[in-house]
């Protein structure tokens, strides 16, 4: 359905009234048609009420031309307004006042008012829409223009000749100049280094050809001193042809020597890494030697010249052995402990049969330590596949941790080891009838130098590395430990190693 046109018509003789409704009836489906002969009431009508087009007389005997133009413009002056004419005269037809109407009719030629009618609505939609177009645009250029100067990114307008056009306030805080001072100087020989100006020159013909910039580069402040930028670079484009170069920078400085700070104290503590390996390796070397010596020789007096002949003196040489051997044990796993951290462990998987191999090694000792406490020590092999492929020395100490804390937290009872496989996968189980664990200290287990009891007055030898170890050594062959225990009933420990690829941690 059509949209109605509203139309009012001012004229002060009301018999031209019916002859403006008549013609415009002839098009009933289209018009709208008030008629008002006050030229306050038409003033009043269109300040109140949606009319879309103003039909007027030229002038009254009171009223101007002039004056109608410029009292409908200041009530509503977006309406198209046509002029009606009794008689057109040289003189009206050629009034100043007249071309400031969007049309003039003759009443004589009424056949073209319809025309005009819809050539003054097309002209009023046409002016609107300039008018909203040249607003939006004037409101985005003010809103851009304010964005550029106030923009907490530096950010420079540069000719086809590199030439500074503008720059905002950032720009020029950050580089120490005055705007006065660097419009139309070359932006090379204000905040390039000498050492890149050939590679800021290649740069600038990089995007001059139309290609976007990104880098994190160096640049000089108008004192000579260095900042450090990151610079995004892109060519302007003015109605498809490249005029110059947009220019954003943001110092890094701060940043950029925060990193190169970080890279010192890194490359700092990779040498008190090495420096620390270094000096415990040697400390091994020199404690380990002269004990090692020490038990030997203990070892040899005591077969000379006790040979189980004095109890009281096998007391004593085997307190000298224990001792020496928790020496070099507590050296052994702050050594293992070191090479872990600073990633300097040589890991190498291989295959290799567990029993044959490893465990028989393990047990040997075990067997003696157990046996001296009155503890019964017992090995359950359920498979014969014990084929492994792992990193030997590291599986060596999972055992022995396990099997050694087993034997020194129980004081009767047993200690059994039992291996199998279930799903292809190697289970190795390690239990005792020891003090257990509280479900208290659990979670902190496996934390290096961690122990339930401490200080002086604890009543079990260690420095809390073993089971740290254990779960490194673990996570290194792909292998998972579990822990079952409570105060007072024992522990079971199981370590899985899974039929997947090693992969090292």
């Amino acid at each position: 359905m059509q949209k109605k046109i509203f139309v009012i018509y001012f004229d002060e003789n009301i018999l031209a009234h019916e002859l403006i409704k008549t013609n415009l009836l002839l098009h009933a489906e289209k018009y709208v048609v008030k008629t008002v002969s006050k030229f306050e009431d038409l003033l009043k009508e269109i300040s109140s009420n949606n009319f879309d087009v103003v039909l007027s007389e030229i002038e009254t005997d009171k009223i101007s031309t002039n004056e109608i133009i410029s009292g409908i413009n200041k009530v509503n002056p977006a309406i198209p307004v046509i002029f009606v004419a009794g008689k057109l005269s040289e003189e009206a037809n050629l009034s100043e006042e007249i071309y400031k109407a969007d049309d003039l009719v003759s009443k004589n030629d009424l056949r073209r008012l319809d025309f005009a009618i819809t050539k003054s609505l097309q002209n009023k939609y046409y002016k609107i829409e300039k008018f909203d177009l040249h607003q939006e645009i004037s409101k985005y250029q003010i809103y851009f223009e304010h964005l550029f100067l106030s923009s907490p990114v530096a950010i420079v307008m540069l000719d086809a000749e590199d030439r500074i056009i503008n720059a905002n306030q950032k720009f020029l805080e950050i580089f120490q100049y005055e705007l006065e001072e660097v419009k139309g100087r070359n932006i090379h020989s204000l905040i390039i280094p000498d050492d890149l100006k050939f590679e800021a020159l290649v740069f600038s013909n990089h995007v001059r050809t139309g290609n976007y910039l990104h880098k994190e580069t160096r640049r000089k402040r108008k004192d000579g001193t260095d900042i450090f930028v990151d610079i995004i670079a892109q060519p302007a484009v003015v109605e498809g042809k490249i005029t110059g170069i947009l220019g954003m920078y943001v110092d890094v400085t701060q940043r950029k020597l925060a990193e190169i700070e970080l890279q010192n104290a890194k490359e700092k503590a990779e040498e008190a890494d090495k420096l620390k390996s270094e000096f415990l390796a040697q400390m091994s070397h020199e404690i380990r030697t002269p004990i090692n010596t020490i038990l030997n020789f203990t070892s040899l007096l005591q077969e000379e010249f006790f040979c189980g002949e004095n109890e009281e003196a096998d007391v004593y040489f085997e307190s000298i052995h224990n001792s020496g051997r928790r020496i070099i044990r507590t050296i052994d796993l702050l050594l293992n402990m070191s090479e872990i951290q600073s990633e300097t462990y040589e890991f190498a998987p291989k295959e290799f049969d567990l029993h044959t191999e490893l465990l028989e090694d393990v047990i040997f000792e075990a067997e003696r330590i157990a046996k001296q406490k009155g503890i019964d020590l017992q090995l359950k092999l359920k498979t014969d596949d014990l084929k492994i492929y792992a990193d030997e020395y590291s599986v060596y100490q999972i055992l022995n941790n396990l099997i050694d804390n087993a034997i020194k937290f129980t004081h009767k009872g047993k200690v059994e080891i039992e291996i199998g496989r279930e799903n292809k996968d190697l289970l190795i189980e390690v239990k005792d009838t020891g003090v257990g664990i509280s479900k208290e200290y659990l979670p902190y287990l496996f934390t290096p130098f961690s122990q339930e009891e401490r200080g002086y007055t604890r009543k079990f030898e260690g420095n809390g590395l073993g089971l740290a170890l254990v779960k490194r050594y673990c996570e290194m062959n792909n292998a998972k430990i579990e822990v079952q225990s409570e105060k007072g009933n024992g522990t079971k420990f199981q370590v899985a190693f899974l039929n997947k690829d090693i992969r090292k941690i």
